[in-house]
């Protein structure tokens, strides 16, 4: 937990990082139900999201 690892001086368990990749899906899918067309995500150098429209 974010608190614990704060209050302890511990490192965190995950990053913003680990929450790029489902948030871009969650927007890829989003636009999908919104166009009817499939949601692309390429991912580019340095982990780099990209997400086509």
């Amino acid at each position: 937990m974010l608190v614990c690892a704060v209050r302890d001086g511990k490192p965190r368990m995950t990053t913003g990082e680990d929450g790029k990749w489902p948030v871009a899906m969650c927007v890829a899918a989003q636009r999908s139900v919104e166009t009817g067309k499939p949601g692309v995500i390429l991912g580019g150098g340095s982990n780099q999201v990209h997400l086509l429209r």
